[in-house]
């Protein structure tokens, strides 16, 4: 068995490698990744499930990669990852109420403490930064060398820079960002796969809904009724 501080290292460095593939638009690494970790839960359950533990409450994956999570709205301080959600969690569960408004959509945010992505692609960890600082060393040796090649080669580089630009170099980010809350959610442990049985979760657990349903200051939140959405839950 891990020690906590062993399994804490090795999620930074997983957390570090997502960053890194986000960052160069990498969708095979973060496929491969995901991939990987669902053999994990499958076969090393426990091991995964220590994993997510480690990180349960950490600051980490907050550095370079998701917002800061918001402050729960019962003034509890930030939630551990596994009381929070995803974008497609919430999106999900709309489509499955069959809501759409923006007062529903706002109150699940708050009450399912929606997580969020960094809108700047952040670079990797300090461990990616002093390899890429040794590597920029290696490359200032190199620059003399390089610059002949450069001049020598730059006729045949011409007629190849039509074909370059037209070959895309990254994946596209909304592929790439689906495939980073797919790892993100065997590391953390937030909900992110809406499913029926969580109905009870959503009206009890996060709305807090207690007796008459229908007369709930939630269903009322933002001026809107959200009868609908309780309805259907």
């Amino acid at each position: 068995r891990m020690p906590l501080e062993a399994l804490s290292s090795l999620a930074h460095e997983l957390i570090d490698a997502v960053v890194d593939a986000r960052c160069q638009g990498d969708l095979a690494a973060l496929s491969a990744l995901s991939r990987l970790l669902e053999v994990y839960e499958e076969r090393l359950g426990g091991f995964l499930a220590n994993l997510k533990r480690a990180m349960c409450t950490s600051y980490y994956p907050e550095r370079s990669l998701l917002e800061p999570r918001a402050a729960d709205w019962r003034g509890r301080g930030r939630l551990p990852f596994d009381a929070t959600c995803s974008p497609r969690y919430i999106e999900e569960l709309m489509a499955f109420a069959m809501v759409a408004d923006d007062a529903s959509s706002d109150l699940l945010e708050t009450r399912l403490t929606l997580l969020r992505l960094q809108e700047e692609r952040g670079e990797p960890g300090e461990g990616y930064e002093s390899a890429a600082e040794e590597l920029g060393s290696d490359e200032e040796e190199g620059q003399a060398t390089k610059a002949g090649d450069a001049a020598s080669s730059a006729e045949g580089a011409e007629t190849t820079e039509v074909e370059d630009e037209a070959a895309p170099t990254t994946a596209d980010e909304g592929a790439v960002d689906e495939a980073v809350w797919s790892v993100l959610h065997h590391l953390l442990g937030f909900r992110h796969v809406f499913a029926p049985r969580d109905s009870t979760w959503v009206l009890y657990g996060a709305l807090q809904l207690e007796g008459d349903l229908r007369s709930h200051p939630a269903i009322h939140a933002s001026g809107t009724p959200l009868e609908p959405l309780v309805t259907s839950l």
